[in-house]
């Protein structure tokens, strides 16, 4: 793989590329994964071959005489041409001794064992918009559920303060019963404001304007509107001001009176030793 899509990524963070070049990159990428040719047999080892070894091969590389004749197809932009990856064997980040070639550039295909694969395979690849997706989800409810358990007018489990006693055994023990707390109030809240519908409990999420998500693959400058399936105007704020639509809100960890009473009722007291 070229250099350039191995450091796609931190080159996004430093800035030198844009987004709609990194999700090029990203596509690029795809050409040199490897693809599962048999399932997988009773002790979990599976069969995989290169891009270059398959019957219809998608990119090319000298390891694999058959991948390098033409193979004209109708591209994206409705033009034929053979616009394929060359893999470049001199770029290999692991070189075998006595400058051996890897099995899966000698062989047709190679045996991954099932504890490998657990730890190689990448089920969404990293830097789509599926991958994008589903991590953004799951690490909002995590962060979420962070904020929720370390509440300080409540479970507090981030306040060491609260829990005075040394080893881990105790430790444990109060973030065990902190969390339980927490998971039970997080019922009892959704049990407060759900409604049946059909037999199912549900909370209605609150209507939204159309909101900007960021878009890996840059297809309309990195952001696209849900509702308007296009790019809007970019919004400039200077420090102090906020936007009409995202009010300015009191910090949770706040307690005393500018803390929305909807969060407690009244503030825990602070422990102090005797």
């Amino acid at each position: 793989m070229p250099q350039a899509l191995i450091d796609a990524t931190s080159d996004l963070r430093a800035g030198p590329i844009t987004k709609g070049e990194y999700g090029r990159c990203i596509a690029r990428r795809a050409a040199y994964t490897l693809r599962q040719k048999e399932g997988a047999d009773r002790n979990g080892t599976t069969r995989w071959t290169c891009g270059a070894g398959t019957n219809a091969p998608i990119v090319r590389c000298d390891g694999k005489p058959a991948s390098l004749p033409a193979r004209v197809t109708r591209q994206p932009d409705g033009s034929r041409g053979d616009n394929r990856e060359t893999v470049d064997l001199s770029l290999l980040r692991t070189r075998p001794p006595e400058g051996q070639l890897p099995d899966v550039c000698r062989q047709s295909s190679i045996n991954v064992k099932a504890t490998d694969l657990q730890q190689l395979l990448q089920t969404l690849i990293f830097g789509t918009p599926e991958q994008t997706a589903h991590y953004r989800a799951m690490r909002n409810g995590q962060e979420g559920y962070h904020g929720f358990a370390k509440d300080t007018a409540h479970e507090a489990i981030g306040e060491p303060g609260l829990r005075r006693k040394r080893g881990t055994a105790a430790q444990t023990l109060y973030a065990a019963i902190g969390l339980l707390v927490a998971n039970l109030r997080k019922i009892a809240t959704f049990l407060d404001h759900a409604s049946d519908d059909d037999g199912q409990l549900s909370v209605p999420r609150a209507p939204r304007d159309a909101f900007q998500t960021e878009d890996p693959l840059g297809s309309n400058g990195g952001y696209w509107d849900s509702k308007m399936n296009q790019a809007p105007a970019p919004i400039s704020r200077t420090r102090h001001q906020t936007s009409a639509r995202q009010p300015r809100r009191t910090p949770h960890h706040r307690l005393g009176s500018a803390t929305p009473t909807h969060l407690h009722e009244t503030a825990r007291p602070a422990l102090r030793r005797p």
